[in-house]
Order: C-alpha cells, then sequence, then structure tokens
C-alpha cells in the first residue's frame, strides 16, 4: 500500500514538474516576445465602389497583399493623409492626402484628394466561424448637404470616439495655394451608427493662421481640439518666420456643445519645441499632457542656428489651458540612447499606467536645397513619456535594416493608431520612391 502511494506521489510530482517546465517555457517565450516586438503586415483587400455601409454592396473586390502585392488600387497608395481610429468598431478612418504620381500631357502629378476611406477588422483580430475576418478597405460616399472639404493635405485629423465624430483642421490644397484654415466634421465617420454625413463648423475668436505640418490632439472630457506649430507653406516654410511655435484651443470641437466653435490661444511659459513642422504630439487625457516630439526647426549646434530635424521631446502641461494656472512648456531629458533626429514619423501613445509613447521611421534633412532625406526604419519607445512619476528612458525596439519581412524605412506622418490593447496600426505613407500602400501591425510594444 505504502509502495503504492509512494509511486502515485512520484508520479503526480513528475506530472507537477513537467506542468512546471511547460509554464515556464511558455512564460519565456511570451517574455521573448513582448522583448523582442516585430512588425507585421495586415493582408487587406479593397473594394473599388463606394459602399453606403449596407449589405447590399457589391463592389469589387480587389486583392491587395502589401508591399509584394502588384494587384493594388492607385487610389490608396497615399502619402500627406490622415488616419483615426474607432475602438468600437474596430475601423480606421483615412481622409485626404495625395495618391501615387500620374501622368497627365507627359508630366508627373501626384493628385491630391478628399476622400474618405474605411479599413474594417482594422487590427485583424476579428474573427467568424472560419477564421479571421478580412480586413477591407472600402471607399465611403459621405453625405454632403452643405458640401465637400476642398482636397488637403497634411492637415490634422482627431477623432471623438465616443460621437463617432472626425474632426479635420488646415492643411494644403492644390499645391499649397493656398493652404486652408477651415474646420469639418465627419459624423458617423466609421459608417456603423448611421451615414457619414460632413459638416463645416463655423468659428469664432482668435482663428490660428492658415496652417500645414501642424499637429491636433483631442481632450473628449472638455470637447476640444489643441493644435500645435506648423507652418505657412510659403517657401522652404519649415523655419523661421514662416513657421508657428503657438498653440491654439477650438472649444466645441465635435459642434454638439452649439452651432460654432471658439478659438483660444494659448499663452504657455516656458520654451516651445524646436520642431515647428512636421513634428508629433500625443495627448495624455487624464494628466491634460501634450507630449512633442521630432519634427523640423531651427536647431542650435555649436552657436550656429540652422533648420532642419531634431529629436527633442517636450510636454506641454494643462494643454488644454481649462485648469488653474499657466499651461507650461518641459523640454524634457531622457535616458537611454537616444533615437536620431527625424521628421515626419510615426507616434502613438499608451495612456497612464503603461504611459509610453512608440515611435517609428521619418527621416533626416536639414532643408537645405538639393540635400537628400535620410529615411529612417527604426521603432523606439519612450516610457515614463509624459515626464511624470520617474525619469523618462528611451528604448530601441527594432533597429533600420534589421528586420527584413517589416516595414521599409519611410516617412508615415499621420498615419499611426493605436487600439485598446495598444497595438500600433500604422499606414500608407512614403518612402523615395513615392506614396505607399500597406498596413502594418506591432503587438503590444
Amino acid at each position: 500500500m505504502n509502495r503504492n502511494m509512494n509511486a502515485k506521489w512520484t508520479k503526480i510530482k513528475i506530472i507537477a514538474s513537467s506542468a512546471l517546465f511547460v509554464s515556464a517555457f511558455l512564460a519565456l517565450i511570451a517574455g521573448v516576445n513582448a522583448a523582442n516586438p516585430k512588425w507585421r503586415p495586415l493582408y487587406t483587400a479593397a473594394l473599388f465602389a463606394p459602399t453606403d455601409g449596407s449589405s447590399t454592396n457589391t463592389g469589387a473586390l480587389f486583392p491587395a497583399i502589401d508591399a509584394s502585392s502588384t494587384n493594388l488600387d492607385p487610389r490608396l497608395f497615399r502619402e500627406g493623409s490622415t488616419t483615426v481610429y474607432d475602438s468600437s468598431s474596430n475601423r480606421i478612418i483615412l481622409f485626404g492626402g495625395f495618391s501615387a504620381g500620374v501622368v497627365k500631357m507627359g508630366i508627373l502629378q501626384k493628385p491630391a484628394l478628399n476622400d474618405v476611406w474605411i479599413l474594417t477588422n482594422a487590427n485583424g483580430t476579428e474573427m467568424n466561424g472560419t477564421g479571421t475576418v478580412p480586413s477591407t478597405w472600402s471607399k465611403l460616399n459621405p453625405n454632403a448637404p452643405s458640401g465637400f472639404p476642398e482636397i488637403r493635405y497634411h492637415h490634422s485629423a482627431v477623432y471623438d470616439g465616443a460621437h463617432h465624430r472626425m474632426i479635420i483642421y488646415g492643411g494644403c490644397t492644390a499645391g499649397c495655394a493656398p493652404i486652408a484654415n477651415d474646420v469639418w466634421i465627419l459624423s458617423n465617420a466609421d459608417n456603423v451608427q448611421g451615414p457619414a454625413t460632413w459638416q463645416q463648423l463655423p468659428t469664432m475668436g482668435v482663428p490660428p493662421g492658415k496652417r500645414e505640418g501642424h499637429q491636433a490632439v483631442y481632450d473628449p472630457g472638455t470637447n476640444s481640439m489643441i493644435v500645435w506649430a506648423g507652418t505657412d507653406g510659403e517657401g522652404l516654410g519649415f523655419c523661421g518666420s514662416h513657421a508657428y511655435s503657438n498653440v491654439f484651443v477650438l472649444s466645441n470641437a465635435n459642434g454638439l456643445d452649439g452651432p460654432v466653435g471658439n478659438w483660444t490661444k494659448l499663452l504657455p511659459t516656458g520654451t516651445p519645441p524646436a520642431g515647428e513642422s512636421f513634428s508629433t504630439a500625443v495627448y495624455d487625457v487624464t494628466n491634460n499632457i501634450m507630449i512633442v516630439f521630432g519634427g523640423s526647426g531651427n536647431v542650435v549646434i555649436s552657436g550656429i542656428k540652422n533648420c532642419q530635424s531634431t529629436n527633442a521631446v517636450s510636454t506641454l502641461s494643462n494643454a488644454n489651458g481649462m485648469d488653474p494656472g499657466p499651461s507650461k512648456w518641459t523640454k524634457l531629458a531622457p535616458q537611454g540612447q537616444v533615437p536620431p533626429t527625424r521628421e515626419q514619423h510615426v507616434a502613438v501613445y499608451e495612456p497612464p499606467p503603461s504611459n509610453t509613447m512608440t515611435i517609428f521611421g521619418g527621416y533626416l534633412t536639414d532643408h537645405k536645397a538639393g540635400h537628400p532625406r535620410t529615411l529612417r526604419g527604426d521603432t523606439w519607445k519612450l516610457s515614463n513619456a509624459n515626464g511624470m512619476g520617474g525619469t523618462p528612458v528611451w528604448t530601441q525596439l527594432i533597429a533600420s535594416g534589421t528586420d527584413p519581412s517589416g516595414p521599409a524605412p519611410s516617412f508615415r506622418w499621420n498615419g499611426g493608431t493605436i487600439d485598446t490593447a495598444n497595438r500600433v496600426m500604422m499606414f500608407g505613407g512614403s518612402s523615395n520612391d513615392g506614396p505607399l500602400w500597406s498596413t502594418w501591425l506591432l503587438d503590444g510594444p
């Protein structure tokens, strides 16, 4: 009897030890994957015909195997566009930008656009009885009782997820002559709650100067859009008198609190970031802090001012101007290896408790006539990104050129979004060969 009991206990111990070994091995693999994140392509399809969101839409399916496919809808090769994400419907909404070059009368042109596209199953996680639901791009045909926004690129777009409203502002129209200074709202932007509809939002107060290459973030608690920097598009327009370093706040940004929005110019203390054009800005809603990284501006090196890319990180506290006390710019001094200078990169933010900012790509240039751009293909993460609760630290996740299966060095400004599982989604952008059409995912960086 004792001999049998001992044998049983020995067997149980072996099984338990095996289970612990398997658990430890799986945990190790999970840790390796978490410590070594990789980009992966989201294989998508495109519908040629505009969709009204009904089940009767029979637009021709256009298979698109990302960058490796030769069967791509050329209208979706896109640079200078914006993307926003609706977490409730798991859809990305794309607006504007300019498409791949076309030859007209012997001249290569890049047509600017004002169209809207939707990507369903944007994070690639939706399943049905037969497997993964296809991720599909479809061209939307919004209602526009009072007209459409002009064609534009290098504009900004923010999203009110609670009310499914996309808010766009500014940007270049045809050839940046002129530059737009208007605000438009696309209601039911994900085309789920009802038909998507454009409306222009009239504004009052002190408006920002017409601008492109700026950044905007949205504060849902106060229904305000915060606009930072940009240029007037004149001349080279990246620095100096043609660039802005100011901040404006638009109240009633989604148009639901009254018939007009109201612009207010903030007067922050501290020194604004050097990157006045084509920087990135992300927003910590909980603490009302805007975080700005990179961009192009007048950078002082050895006492000499030069118009070039930067890698500085700054925060703007009381970013919506509604907390007690003044808004304040603070330049952070992150530890760790610092990313090389860049502009027109992608940046997304994971809110507290993560409090991290992830960036990808962009390019380096000093904007001298004929100076080539150096494309970036690296991925970085900044911890304690809002400057609170500890020292910010940069960590390189993926070095440029080390992942041949990942996105090529490119600039994908305003093409990044993030879902509730901290999965980064990135679309479009451009390389030195022209606009791109590819969608990439980075799981939990």
